[in-house]
C-alpha cells in the first residue's frame, strides 16, 4: 500500500495557489483561467509510492472555518503570496503566525518571474524579509516552473520528518477556539 501525505497550500486572494497546484501536478502552466476555489479543492496524486492529497484553498474569511478544519489532518502546509503584493505577504505572514510550530510549512513567493517584466528594480518584499519568518522559503513561478518541486518536496521532507520522530499533527492542540470570540447560549 501507498504511503500518504497531505498538503494544505495557504494564501491570500489571487497569489497563484491554483495555478502553481497544476503547475505541480502537470508540470504545465494552466492554459485556461480556473475559477476561484470555493472552499477548498482536494487533489489527489500518485508521486512514485506515494499518494499525495493536495487541498486548493480559498482564503477569504468566509471560508476561514473550513479551512482550519480541513488542516487538522494535514501533514503539511504550502504558505503563498504574490511577490508583486505587500498585502498578499501580510496575509501570508498572518498564515504563518497561526500556523508556524503546529505543522511543517514552507513559504513560497510566488509570480517572481514577473519581478523582471515590471518597471520597479526591489520587489514588493525582499527575501531577506520573508526568510526572516524562519520557515523554509523559495521564490516560485507557476508560468516557468521556477522551483516549484522543490518548495512542494521541502514541505514533503518536513512532513516526514516530522511523521519518523513520531510528532502528531499539533494544529488543534488545546487550546484552541474555531471562532475568534466564543459561542455563547441564550
Amino acid at each position: 500500500m501507498a504511503s500518504e501525505l497531505k498538503a494544505c497550500v495557504l494564501g491570500g486572494a489571487s497569489p497563484g495557489k491554483s495555478a502553481l497546484i497544476h503547475r505541480y501536478v502537470t508540470g504545465t502552466f494552466p492554459t485556461t483561467s480556473k475559477n476561484i476555489t470555493l472552499g477548498v479543492d482536494f487533489l489527489t496524486v500518485l508521486r512514485g509510492s506515494r499518494r499525495v492529497e493536495i487541498a486548493d484553498t480559498n482564503s477569504t474569511q468566509a471560508f476561514r472555518p473550513c479551512i482550519l478544519t480541513c488542516l487538522r489532518d494535514m501533514d503539511a502546509a504550502i504558505v503563498v503570496y504574490d511577490v508583486t503584493s505587500r498585502d498578499s505577504f501580510d496575509k501570508a505572514k498572518a498564515w504563518l503566525a497561526e500556523i508556524k510550530g503546529r505543522i511543517p510549512c514552507v513559504l513560497l513567493a510566488n509570480k517572481a518571474d514577473l519581478q523582471t517584466t515590471t518597471t520597479t528594480t526591489t520587489p514588493v518584499v525582499s527575501a531577506e524579509e520573508a526568510n526572516g519568518l524562519d520557515v523554509p522559503f523559495f521564490e516560485t513561478s507557476a508560468l516557468t516552473g521556477r522551483n516549484v518541486h522543490e518548495a512542494f518536496h521541502t514541505a514533503f521532507a518536513a512532513a516526514d520528518r516530522r511523521r519518523r520522530r513520531g510528532d502528531k499533527n499539533g494544529f488543534f492542540s488545546p487550546p484552541f477556539r474555531l471562532s475568534p470570540t466564543p459561542i455563547t447560549s441564550h
